[in-house]
């Protein structure tokens, strides 16, 4: 990473957001100094607070500005429930950049009290289809319906990814679905799995 200068979109959030986002700030500037990088932050505006000035909680500037920087450092933002409100500044991120996989390891720490002992693993989980991503409409007063949109494509490439994780690690890939129920829609994620899971022998597959 040397030589380049790498800029970083910091968006900071709001609730406790702030708060860690200064913390992490600690940390990067910290590395600055023993490895000999160099970082440029760059601080745009996102979130609940920004609403009421921007009408949504991602200003089109802020997005500019983000398209134009190596990387994005968002802290958490408040998510308005009610209908019609601006959808969440994460979901709406994962989705303009195409940000398809996330990664959240669960480890144990040294001397640090847990329920288990050795835990080390990764749970990815899909971002840009399914449930999550809030496709919903009301058809009619008191009955909401919403969208649960899986593709072949989607799933092929969400798996490639846990696969090749997986190689680089215990070799050990657990897939959760629903396919007994959702038998078009977890039944496309089940059948991609598996299609994927050919070229990777090595791994233990389980679901």
């Amino acid at each position: 990473m040397t030589g380049k200068t790498h800029r970083i979109a910091v968006l900071p959030g709001d609730g406790i957001g702030p708060e860690v986002v200064e913390a992490t700030l600690k940390v990067l500037n910290a590395i600055q100094k023993v490895d000999d990088v160099k970082l440029e932050m760059l601080k745009g505006e996102a979130g609940f607070d920004v609403i009421s000035k921007y009408g949504t909680n991602l200003p089109t500037r802020t997005v500019d500005m983000i398209k134009k920087t190596d990387a994005c450092l968002k802290g958490p933002m408040t998510t308005p429930e009610e209908p019609g409100s601006p959808r969440s500044v994460a979901v709406t991120l994962r989705s303009m950049f195409d940000l398809y996989a996330n990664m959240r390891p669960a480890r144990t720490l040294p001397n640090v009290p847990s329920l288990k002992a050795n835990i080390d693993m990764i749970v990815v989980r899909e971002n840009t289809e399914d449930l999550y991503v809030g496709k919903e409409f009301e058809v009619a007063p008191g009955i909401g319906v919403a969208m649960k949109i899986n593709t072949t494509r989607a799933s092929e490439r969400i798996a490639k990814f846990a696969f090749d994780l997986t190689m680089k690690r215990r070799k050990k890939l657990a897939f959760v679905h629903k396919a007994n129920i959702l038998k078009i829609t977890d039944g496309i994620f089940k059948q991609a799995v598996l299609n994927i899971s050919k070229n990777y022998p090595g791994v233990e597959l389980e679901d």
